[in-house]
């Protein structure tokens, strides 16, 4: 029995927060979508981000401004920069009200669980992973691994690093590993009382660092600290760690880092990877975003932005779509406009490593502080300003200004 294939306007393929974002936009623009997700759950999984303005300003357009900041932190110092071994602060950077959004940390999944009420739950379909594309002039086919096959008009490729979606568009580039990174979530009550501050904060030192800011609407503290590897030995990209490990790696590091390795109940260690800008992201009806297009290192704590302004100026496009509309020239559109911004973002979060992964270095000493690594960040086309201060319905709205000249 032939199966019947379910036909959409647009799929998108990953409902992670670059997909979720994209969704919503289309909801309130009242397209017709569906977003299909590997996972059997959206569960809170993950860790913390960071949501710089450019990222809040997109919450807002969405009006889900108000449910966001129930559940995250805003952040009196953006940066704090320690030196390794003594705690001494060695820069800061308060939160700049000219940004006239807030910059906010929070927990992975309790934003998407934000993004999920912007929503309809008919409108994602769990426990959908994607195994093959084709596509031809009238519309894409998308096989899934439970032998469902769906077809769209247009394919948004949002499923991340891995993406299956990304094979139909391109050849990728071979990612790169560039060293580990030690997670944990631990309960805010439980480390030293100097270290319970909404400030996001960085100690640097040799070839690791660690980091530290409060999630969960201050509930959690999330830890994120970068060691040294020159191979990745697991058979996958994160494994369960002893805490003693983690703490051998910063033992003669500053003791209120120790404090709060010692306050960690479980950790895991992440490989860390990117990838070399694509070539293109998109391929007659398909495109990406997130992830799937610009794979980046989170040393500048862009990914997730990165992702949403993605989805906030495709949806832009796709809101104007009609039975009429090269769709192949929207979408190309759409990533004329994206990738060069996207891949100053990738190229910079990898030089921000390698100017801390500096080879030599010894492991508990360095001449690298702090201070000279922010400065050299925001030195890069005045990176804080650029990143913070972009205005994307500029970029979003410009979609308007492209339909009307097609139509002339």
């Amino acid at each position: 029995m032939t199966q019947k294939k379910k036909r959409h306007n647009i799929v998108i393929v990953g409902g992670g927060l670059g997909g979720l974002t994209a969704a919503a936009f289309l909801e309130k623009a009242g397209i017709d979508f569906q977003v299909y997700e590997q996972a059997a759950r959206l569960e809170e999984v993950g860790a913390g981000i960071n949501l710089d303005s450019n990222a809040t300003r997109i919450i807002k357009q969405l009006d889900l401004e108000e449910k966001l900041m129930e559940v995250s932190v805003p952040l009196e110092q953006v940066w704090e920069f320690k030196n390794w071994n003594d705690g001494k602060v060695v820069y800061s950077e308060p939160f700049d009200s000219k940004f006239e959004s807030p910059h906010v940390v929070v927990h992975r999944g309790e934003l998407q669980n934000v993004l999920k009420q912007a929503i309809p739950e008919d409108k994602i379909s769990l426990d959908k992973r994607c195994v093959n594309v084709e596509q031809d002039d009238e519309k894409v086919e998308i096989t899934f691994h439970d032998g469902t096959i769906v077809e769209a008009d247009v394919l948004i490729g949002a499923d991340g690093p891995h993406s299956v979606v990304r094979e139909a568009v391109v050849t990728p580039p071979p990612k790169k590993f560039r060293g580990a990174i030690y997670r944990s979530l631990v309960p805010i009550d439980k480390i030293p009382v100097q270290q319970r501050v909404p400030n996001r904060t960085a100690w640097i030192g040799g070839r690791n660092f660690f980091m530290r800011y409060p999630v969960s609407n201050g509930k959690l503290l999330n830890i994120a600290a970068g060691v040294y590897r020159n191979q990745w030995i697991h058979d996958t990209s994160r494994v369960n760690k002893p805490v003693d490990d983690f703490l051998a790696e910063f033992d003669d590091w500053d003791e209120d880092i120790r404090a709060m390795i010692q306050a960690c109940t479980e950790t895991e260690l992440w490989a860390l990877y990117d990838m070399d800008p694509l070539e293109r992201w998109g391929l007659n009806r398909i495109t990406l975003l997130g992830d799937a297009a610009h794979f980046m290192l989170p040393y500048l704590g862009q990914g997730a932005a990165q992702a949403m302004e993605d989805a906030t100026v495709l949806s832009g496009f796709l809101s104007n779509k009609s039975e009429n509309t090269d769709v192949s020239k929207l979408l190309n559109q759409y990533e004329r406009i994206r990738k060069p911004r996207a891949t100053i973002v990738q190229t910079m979060a990898r030089a921000i490593w390698d100017i801390v992964d500096t080879p030599g270095a010894a492991s508990s000493s360095s001449d690298l502080y702090g201070g000279e690594v922010f400065n050299i960040y925001k030195g890069l086309f005045n990176m804080h300003d650029w990143l913070n201060g972009y205005r994307i319905e500029k970029d979003a709205a410009s979609y308007s200004e492209n339909i009307e000249h097609e139509k002339v």
